[in-house]
């Protein structure tokens, strides 16, 4: 890729990494306040610790401090992938009407996808259950019901 750390080549890749993935505010929203569990921490909740609304805060505020470094490994991450010709072409397609619907639909592709392969692996796996639990030496467990659409 060309000198990345030219403003243009900068801005490009850093308008695809946004066209693709939404913005800073969301990215920080998403990775600041997530649970253990996986779930976000809703700092609204009546019921929220003060100490834990505290330390959320300033949480994210240590990540808004902290954004040039993570534009810059984002950066490097897009520049070990993607000539400067890439980015432009991907930029023109995510601006096209193809592309915005592809964005549009990309989390639903995701999900079915995902149900799919999980089906398929769990109907795949079913036909050689005994096979695969002679391998383990243990008794034939029970088909694994598919995923609900």
């Amino acid at each position: 890729m060309t000198d990345i750390k030219g403003i243009n080549m900068r801005e490009k890749i850093l308008e695809l990494f946004y066209l693709t993935t939404g913005n800073f505010d969301q990215l920080v929203e998403s990775v600041a306040i997530e649970a253990g569990d996986g779930n976000a921490i809703d700092l609204d909740d009546p019921s929220l610790p003060e100490n834990l609304r505290k330390f959320v805060l300033a949480i994210k505020t240590k990540l808004y401090a902290a954004r040039k470094e993570f534009e810059d490994a984002t950066l490097e991450v897009y520049a070990k992938q993607l000539t400067e010709t890439d980015v432009d072409t991907i930029l023109e397609f995510q601006k096209s009407e193809t592309g915005k619907k592809l964005k549009e639909i990309a989390g639903q592709l995701h999900d079915e996808i995902i149900e799919t392969a999980t089906n398929w692996r769990n109907s795949t796996l079913d036909k050689h259950r005994e096979e695969l639990s002679r391998i383990l030496d243990v008794e034939e467990p029970e088909p694994m019901p598919p995923m609900a659409a």
